[in-house]
């Protein structure tokens, strides 16, 4: 598989996955994936990471910014942002608008990805929910 595919592929998931289209995940992941190393975390479980988030901020907006390929590899840098307008980890609503960002690194076997690894700045949300005090000023 080429790297651009395998970019083309995980654009497609944050972008269009993140937003409403989960069904991709049964397209995309391989019956084995796996994030973060656990195997509890398959792609069922990221369909349902997705939907949590829309439904928290109906209004979510994924752009890739950008992408690395290398070997089996490919990885992400995103921004999302959205406004709270449900529940989301236990917070109440609060009409607040978030952005942050993420990188996730995706390993792809026999067309598919097998396991992903994402780092994204939750802290950053809670700040921008209230939920945590934002950092001093310099």
């Amino acid at each position: 598989m080429s790297s651009e595919i395998m970019k083309q592929i995980a654009r497609r998931w944050f972008e269009e996955g993140w937003t409403g289209k989960v069904e991709l995940a049964d397209q995309f992941f391989a019956p084995n994936f796996s994030s973060s190393g656990n195997p509890e975390a398959d792609r069922e479980k990221s369909k349902e990471g997705a939907l949590t988030r829309l439904a928290a901020f109906p209004d979510l907006r994924v752009v890739v910014d950008r992408q690395i390929a290398e070997g089996a590899w490919v990885s992400s840098f995103f921004t999302v942002e959205g406004t709270h307008t449900q529940a989301y980890l236990g917070i109440p609503a609060t009409g607040a608008k978030i952005k942050a960002s993420g990188i996730a690194h995706w390993r792809f076997e026999n067309g598919k990805v097998l396991e992903s690894w994402p780092i994204f700045d939750e802290l950053k949300v809670l700040r921008s929910l209230g939920v945590l005090p934002q950092p001093p000023a310099k």
